[in-house]
């Protein structure tokens, strides 16, 4: 048996599990749940963020406010 016997046929395997891979789509769901989870909570990280700024400075009004009362 010849060397190119080999090649040929581990390039046929290559091919039909790569084929078999591509033609998969059993993980695809939990991927695509994945990637919305993902956005929800960069979006949640984001919103989190903004609320962070106006209540810092909510607070910081209200202890100028007290300051000056005193």
């Amino acid at each position: 048996m010849s060397c190119k016997f080999f090649v040929r046929r581990l390039g046929r395997r290559i091919r039909t599990c790569g084929t078999c891979f591509w033609h998969d789509e059993s993980g695809q769901d939990l991927i695509e749940y994945a990637l919305i989870a993902a956005l929800i909570g960069l979006a949640a990280t984001a919103s989190v963020k903004s609320y962070a700024n106006t209540v810092a400075n909510l607070f910081g009004s209200l202890t100028n406010s007290m300051s000056n009362a005193v």
